[in-house]
């Protein structure tokens, strides 16, 4: 679940950014984009909740180990490239998450959240 706080997005200008984030969300039916199940919001908060992926997104793994190996830096870019060949046709690509799921020691989904 991604928690964002309201002033905090109103401050930094970012409300047409999230919506179009949720938007996004809410009509992609595409492996490489991060199925939303539902969005809702209290006074502070507006919450986007999104399909559960174990690995996290590559954020937190890049804050949890700092640097990549050579091997896991290669992998993802790989991941990354495939990503973007596949929509090559596009002018424009915002990525705004990147996350991972480990389904074996073999297997890894690498899903986008892309604004276009």
């Amino acid at each position: 679940m991604k928690k964002m706080n309201k002033s905090e997005m109103e401050k930094k200008n970012q409300i047409a950014h999230v919506r179009a984030e949720k938007n996004i969300l809410a009509s992609a039916q595409n492996p490489w984009i991060v199925e939303l199940k539902c969005s809702f919001q209290d006074d502070k908060y507006l919450y986007l909740v999104m399909e559960y992926l174990a690995g996290g997104d590559l954020m937190t793994l890049l804050m949890k180990k700092d640097i990549l190996s050579e091997e896991e830096a290669k992998f993802y870019m790989a991941e990354a490239v495939s990503f973007f060949n596949l929509y090559k046709k596009l002018r424009r690509i915002a990525v705004t998450k990147i996350s991972l799921s480990i389904h074996s020691s073999s297997t890894f989904i690498f899903s986008i959240t892309v604004i276009m």
